[in-house]
C-alpha cells in the first residue's frame, strides 16, 4: 500500500527533476563564477586614474590584511545585529500578501536616500559624454530639428535605440525646463529607493525569513557605488526601478501563478528596456523561466497541455509587449520626423566583434571600433555587418589556435568587470563634477583627494562581503542538493548578465544591474554564516542541512 502511495508522486517528480536538472546547468558555473571573483578580490582590485577621457580599468595589488581586517569588523557589526534581530518576533504576512517594510529597512531606505541627496546636492552634477550629446539632441527636437535622424553619422541615426531615453528627456523639458540636471538626479534617487525596496521584497518572496530581509537590508546599506550613481545623468539608474519591479512580480508569478502579476511585470520592464536596453536580459530571463515554469507544472508525470499554452502564451506576450512598447515610440516619432521608420543603427555585430578585441583598453571594453566600422562603410548597415563577421570570424580563428589566450582574454574580461567593487563610480563622478565649480571641501575630497580612497575601500570591503555571502549560499544549495525554483529564476539573470556581457561590449556600469541582485542571496548566506558562529559558539555541533 506505502508503495502505491509513493508511485503517483515519484511520476510527478520525474519533471520536477527535468527542472531541477535544467536549472543547475547555470547553477554551476554561477558558482565558478562567484567563488572565482571572490578569490581574485583578495588579491587585486579593479580602479580608475583621475582625469581619463575614457573608461580605462587598471588591476592593482590588494592591500590583503587590512581588506581582511574590515571585513571582520564588517561581520563582526552583521553577528551583532543578527543576535538582535533573531529574538525578535516578526509577524509573518498572508502568503501571497506583500511584505511590510521592517524598522531595519526603514533605517536602511533613509541612510539610501539620505547620502544620494546630499550626493546630488553636494555634486550638482553635468551631463557628460552621450547623455550631454543627448540632452542637445532633446533641446534641439523641441525646436523641430531632427537632423540627428535624418543625416547619415547623427547620433540617433547610428544609435536609435537611444530615442526612449530623448522621449524621456522631452517629457521632462516640457514639465521642469531645458536641461534640468537637477530633476533628473532626483529622478536617480527615487529609482534607487525603489530599487533596494523592490529588492527587500524579493527577498521575502526567495526566503520568507525576517531575519535574512533585515540582513538584506543592512547589506544595501554598503551600496555606495549606487548612492555615487544618483548624480550620473543618464538612464541606467531610471531602468533599475522598473526592471527590479519586473523581477519581483515574476518572483511572484512563480509562487502564486497569479496571471496580472507577470503581464504587470512584462509591461515595467517594457519600460525599463525603452529607457535603457540592457533589460532586454530580464526579458530574457523571463521567457526562460516561464518555459521551465511549465515543465513543473504537470500532473502525474505528464505535462499539463493547459499549463504549456498558457506558459507559450504569456512568454509571447512578454515579448509583444516589450516590442510593442519601443514599436510604439518608434513609430510616433518616424511620424513626427516624416520618415517611414526609424534607421536601422549600427549592426550588432559590430558590438560582438569589438567584445573580441585587444587594444590600448581593457580586452573587449568599448574601443569605438562599432562606430568606426559603421562610418567606414559609409553607414551602409550590410557592408558594416559582413565588416564585423568577418572581424568575428578572424578573432574565432586565433582564438581557436591560441586557446590559452583566448582563455586569458575572456577571463580577465570577466574579471575587470565583476571585480570592479566601484562600478566606475567614483570615474563617473569625478567626470560629472569635472566643470563644477564652487563645491564643499568635503565633497572635493571624496572626488580628489582622501575622501575618494575611503569611498572606493569601502566599496572595496562590501563587494568581497557580498561575494562571500553569495559563496555561501552556494555552498548551502550544494549540500541541500535542492535549488528553489524561484531563486533559480534570480540567479538565471544574473547569469544571463555575466554571459551576454563576455560576448558584449564590456563595462562594470552595465553588470551593476545584475550585481545588486547578488543582495538577497548574500543576505542568505550571511544568515547561514551567523547560525554557523552561533552553533560553534554555543559549543554544538555545526550542521549545514
Amino acid at each position: 500500500m506505502e508503495r502505491d502511495k509513493t508511485e503517483p508522486e515519484e511520476q510527478q517528480n520525474k519533471l520536477q527533476k527535468t527542472v531541477h536538472v535544467l536549472t543547475w546547468i547555470f547553477f554551476v558555473p554561477f558558482t565558478v563564477a562567484v567563488f572565482l571573483v571572490l578569490a581574485v578580490s583578495f588579491c587585486t582590485t579593479i580602479y580608475y586614474d583621475l582625469y581619463q577621457e575614457s573608461d580605462l580599468p587598471r588591476f592593482g595589488r590588494e592591500n590583503v590584511p587590512l581588506l581582511v581586517l574590515l571585513m571582520l569588523c564588517v561581520l563582526a557589526a552583521l553577528y551583532f545585529l543578527w543576535n538582535r534581530q533573531k529574538s525578535r518576533v516578526t509577524a509573518v504576512p498572508v502568503s501571497g500578501k506583500r511584505y511590510p517594510l521592517s524598522r531595519t529597512m526603514k533605517i536602511a531606505l533613509l541612510w539610501a536616500g539620505a547620502v544620494s541627496l546630499y550626493m546630488i546636492l553636494m555634486v550638482r552634477g553635468l551631463a557628460t559624454n552621450d547623455a550631454l550629446r543627448l540632452d542637445q539632441i532633446v533641446n534641439q527636437f523641441m525646436q523641430g530639428d531632427f537632423t540627428e535622424v535624418t543625416n547619415p553619422g547623427g547620433y540617433l541615426f547610428v544609435y536609435p535605440f537611444q530615442i526612449g531615453y530623448v522621449a524621456a528627456g522631452q517629457l521632462l523639458y516640457v514639465l521642469f525646463g531645458a536641461s534640468n540636471y537637477m530633476v533628473y538626479q532626483l529622478l536617480n534617487l527615487a529609482a534607487i529607493l525603489i530599487t533596494i525596496r523592490m529588492l527587500y521584497q524579493i527577498t521575502w518572496e526567495l526566503f520568507e525569513d525576517h531575519i535574512v530581509c533585515n540582513l538584506m537590508a543592512m547589506l544595501s546599506m554598503g551600496l555606495l557605488f549606487l548612492f555615487v550613481y544618483s548624480t550620473f545623468v543618464y538612464g541606467d539608474i531610471w531602468s533599475l526601478a522598473p526592471e527590479t519591479a519586473a523581477l519581483y512580480l515574476t518572483i511572484r508569478y512563480l509562487k502564486y501563478h497569479k496571471v496580472s502579476d507577470i503581464l504587470w511585470g512584462g509591461v515595467l520592464n517594457g519600460c525599463a528596456i525603452v529607457l535603457k536596453t540592457n533589460a532586454y536580459i530580464a526579458l530574457v530571463a523571463m521567457v526562460i523561466i516561464l518555459i521551465l515554469d511549465t515543465f513543473r507544472s504537470g500532473e502525474n508525470g505528464k505535462l499539463s497541455g493547459k499549463k504549456v499554452l498558457q506558459g507559450i502564451i504569456l512568454a509571447v506576450l512578454m515579448v509583444l509587449i516589450s516590442k510593442g512598447m519601443t514599436g510604439v515610440i518608434n513609430t510616433a516619432y518616424a511620424g513626427a520626423i516624416g520618415i517611414n521608420a526609424m534607421p536601422k543603427g549600427v549592426p550588432s555585430s559590430t558590438y560582438f566583434a569589438m567584445a573580441m578585441q585587444e587594444g590600448g583598453g581593457e580586452g573587449g571594453w568599448y574601443d569605438g571600433y562599432n562606430v568606426n566600422t559603421y562610418n567606414q562603410s559609409g553607414y551602409d548597415w550590410n557592408v558594416a555587418n559582413q565588416t564585423a563577421l568577418a572581424e568575428i570570424g578572424q578573432r574565432l580563428t586565433e582564438f581557436s589556435e591560441r586557446p590559452l589566450h583566448a582563455g586569458r582574454f575572456y577571463v580577465r574580461k570577466f574579471l575587470s568587470q565583476w571585480a570592479d567593487p566601484t562600478c566606475i563610480s567614483m570615474r563617473e563622478l569625478e567626470l560629472t563634477s569635472r566643470h563644477v565649480e564652487g563645491q564643499p571641501a568635503m565633497m572635493y575630497s571624496v572626488i580628489y583627494g582622501k575622501g575618494r580612497i575611503v569611498f572606493s575601500w569601502i566599496m572595496n570591503v562590501f563587494q568581497s562581503i557580498i561575494y562571500l555571502g553569495a559563496a555561501i549560499y552556494c555552498i548551502d544549495v550544494f549540500r541541500r542538493k535542492k535549488l528553489e525554483f524561484t531563486q533559480a529564476f534570480l540567479i538565471l539573470f544574473i547569469f544571463g548578465g555575466m554571459l551576454f556581457h563576455e560576448l558584449w561590449e564590456g563595462s562594470s556600469r552595465y553588470t551593476m544591474r545584475y550585481y545588486i541582485c547578488l543582495l538577497p542571496l548574500a543576505a542568505s548566506g550571511m544568515n547561514r554564516l551567523c547560525e554557523i558562529i552561533e552553533i560553534n559558539r554555543n559549543g554544538r555541533k555545526v550542521c549545514l542541512k
